[in-house]
């Protein structure tokens, strides 16, 4: 059975079929439904609604306002799944918001089909700006100097929430391991056609696949020994 999920960001709380539960951070909302069907459909929508309404409700009550007009849903799936579903719009609030592409949750980007390119694309094109400016200065600081600033603006945002970048293909994370060999070659001053790998060792670092698998089990013995 084909199943979506169709969800909607800004709002701080995720609800169940029959509770709402406040979370600490800004998660979305989401709720599953058959793609199929019309019927759950239009359930998944009005549920949808429902928990939007509930979430005005309490935060009005605390004095808080849900920005209507900045509130976003998505319809995920695979292409073939996105053709049968007919939701146009989703009503917030006195607002009625049109499914996007791509929505911003935490920092990062989702697109219908969960390919992750926005995401992967963005780190991207942020890093080897970063990477660039860095470059104009090298030749006024000293490895260790250099390493704290790649640090800081490049390799940071190669580690942020990469564990949902696990089973991409490799040619989506080629692009990211090309942005941590040009922060290598930069920080251990090394040319361009310089092989990468006794830089990566230098320096310890593990490719971006193996960062990703890392991190995924440092959750796992972080959740089983309760840390």
């Amino acid at each position: 059975m084909a199943h979506y999920s169709l969800s909607f960001t800004e709002a701080n709380y995720s609800r169940s079929l029959h509770n709402i539960y406040p979370m600490c951070t800004p998660t979305p909302t989401t709720h599953n439904f058959n793609a199929d069907s019309s019927v759950e459909q239009s359930a998944a929508l009005l549920a949808m609604q429902s928990c939007i309404a509930d979430i005005r409700k309490w935060m009005l009550q605390d004095r808080l306002k849900l920005n209507d007009d900045k509130t976003k849903f998505i319809i995920i799936g695979t292409r073939q799944q996105l053709v049968k579903v007919n939701i146009d719009s989703l009503q917030v609030g006195e607002s009625s918001t049109t499914p996007s592409n791509r929505v911003k949750n935490l920092g990062c980007w989702f697109d219908g089909q969960l390919k992750m390119d926005t995401h992967i694309n963005s780190i991207c094109k942020t890093a080897f700006y970063h990477l660039y400016n860095i470059r104009r200065i090298r030749k006024f600081l000293n490895s260790e100097c250099t390493k704290i600033l790649v640090n800081a603006f490049v390799t940071s945002r190669l580690d942020f929430c990469n564990s949902l970048l696990y089973g991409l293909p490799n040619n989506q994370l080629h692009k990211l391991q090309r942005v941590q060999n040009a922060a290598a070659r930069l920080i251990c001053n090394v040319g361009r056609f310089d092989h990468i790998t006794p830089s990566l060792y230098r320096l310890h670092w593990l490719p971006i696949n193996y960062r990703i698998k890392f991190k995924i089990l440092l959750f796992l013995y972080c959740s089983i020994l309760y840390i």
